[in-house]
């Protein structure tokens, strides 16, 4: 009983920023661990080193079953999605008779159903089984991206684009809840990274399959390439008393509504500067959408300009999970959102500078590319870490901010006009503007969580400065640790 009572009592220094209410129902959640069966037992009565053991058996099966199989079918996702600019370089808008506009347009087609669906999705995959839901999803939006090898005019790439915006919404910003309810604040950032990266290896390996297809399957069975591009395309216990030991509560669902989840959503200010913070930071790796454009102008045949695309996704999806692991080791957010992207103008500012230089030039490719996305998965994470509980609040915030940001992908289509090549300086400019605003807005939500923490250190009292997030109190514990748990949180900065 010493080491059972030393580790409850020593994950007050776990604890971190949750929704409290500032409400006593010690009486009722009393009752009902009575009433029911204590499910966290098996974990509760651990000592110290069989519950640490447990905890890692627990983090490598749900790293294998959940990050890595969500790994991979993010990355056929973006290079379902991502494709099209591949297409681009080796004949697509040539053979379909559009313009730069046109084509642009049809890359943006995507957004609309992309962003709208997001935020009622997670609604939905909060009442349904994900592993249900979400591959049926992937069934639909592989078929319709086949599709896109049989479109024989703009009108009907317009068409299932804007479809395939629809069926892709769900996968990603549904992970990325999925991800927070499995992991604590010092695992999130890492696993993000880890499944953001997958964005980056899609664009990598659609580089060398595109050059691949462009030198060898071109005209083959009366097809050009770019058709053939896309025709190619006990431990409960353990996991939940972890968490609870994390957050100060169990993920539990809160019996609300769709209205009341949403007002509650709507209802934090920190959302939105979260949102337009993941929003600047998306318009400053917009190169991304039409990175192969982008290294066209540096004047290489097609084949090599595909191949030449590849080392930059490489180094981004390195830089990326570095970053995310330091901020998850240091505790810290706000420079690893900050550094990136400051590296990120740098790469900009040398691009729209330099028009004869090409190892310059790519140099500065690889900057823009590789720390632009670098911050990504950070200020997911800092979304995930700071609006913890209820579940259905933290489903509906991710969703918002990811939706938001997604706004940005609909601007960046439009950003990398032929007429603006070959240094796309007015491009830069708008990524280097946007850059700076996700920088400024990372200073301002660390001032923000530090105020806030600089309250409760001099009042004492987390649950009532927390007091407008509402959660359900964990049960099976004592009056006292489920304050000290409350006491101790603070948020991540």
């Amino acid at each position: 009983m010493a080491t059972q009572h030393h580790l409850k009592t020593t994950s007050v220094s776990l604890s971190e920023p949750g929704d409290s209410s500032g409400k006593d129902v010690g009486t009722s959640t009393q009752q009902n661990s009575h009433d029911e069966p204590n499910r966290l037992q098996p974990a509760q009565t651990m000592s110290i080193e069989e519950f640490l053991s447990a905890c890692k058996k627990v983090k490598w099966k749900t790293d294998l079953r959940l990050i890595f199989m969500a790994w991979l079918m993010y990355i056929f996702n973006y290079f379902d999605r991502n494709t099209i600019g591949a297409a681009r370089v080796i004949g697509m808008q040539q053979s379909l008779d559009m313009t730069s506009t046109e084509f642009g347009l049809a890359v943006a087609l995507l957004f609309p159903g992309y962003i709208s669906m997001q935020i009622p999705s997670n609604f939905i995959l909060t009442r349904l089984r994900p592993s249900l839901y979400l591959p049926a999803c992937m069934v639909v939006w592989g078929g319709l991206s086949l599709a896109m090898a049989f479109v024989q005019t703009k009108g009907a790439l317009y068409v299932v684009r804007c479809l395939l915006g629809f069926m892709e919404a769900p996968f990603s910003v549904g992970v990325l809840f999925l991800i927070s309810s499995w992991y604590t604040r010092s695992e999130l950032a890492l696993r993000n990274a880890l499944f953001t990266s997958a964005p980056m290896i899609g664009n990598a390996f659609s580089g060398l399959v595109s050059a691949a297809i462009n030198k060898h399957l071109d005209g083959a069975l009366g097809k050009e390439a770019w058709r053939w591009l896309f025709i190619t395309g006990g431990e409960r216990a353990v996991a939940e008393w972890r968490l609870i030991l994390d957050a100060g509560q169990a993920d539990q669902e809160v019996n609300e509504d769709w209205s009341r989840s949403v007002q509650m959503t709507l209802r934090d200010k920190r959302l939105p500067i979260f949102a337009l913070m993941y929003f600047a930071a998306g318009i400053a790796s917009s190169v991304i959408g039409f990175f192969p454009s982008v290294v066209k102008t540096l004047g290489f045949p097609r084949t090599n300009t595909l191949l030449l695309t590849v080392p930059p996704y490489i180094i981004g999806v390195i830089v990326a999970t570095v970053t995310a692991w330091l901020s998850d080791r240091y505790k810290n957010c706000s420079f690893y959102i900050i550094a990136p992207l400051a590296v990120s103008i740098a790469g900009f500012i040398i691009a729209a500078a330099t028009s004869v230089k090409i190892g310059a030039r790519y140099f500065a490719m690889i900057l823009m590319v590789a720390a632009g996305h670098g911050a990504h998965a950070v200020i997911v994470a800092w979304v995930q870490k700071t609006i913890m509980r209820p579940r259905t609040k933290r489903a509906l915030s991710v969703a918002f901010v990811n939706c938001i940001g997604g706004l940005s992908h609909i601007i960046g289509s439009f950003m990398y006009p032929d007429r603006w090549a070959p240094r796309y300086v007015a491009a830069m400019c708008l990524n280097s503007v946007a850059a700076l605003c996700a920088i400024i807005l990372a200073l301002v939500m660390r001032q923000i969580l530090r105020r806030a923490n600089q309250k409760i250190d001099n009042d004492n009292d987390a649950a009532m400065i927390m007091h407008d997030q509402l959660h359900p109190e964990t049960a099976w514990s004592s009056e006292d640790e489920r304050q000290a748990r409350k006491d101790s949180l603070r948020y991540v900065i």
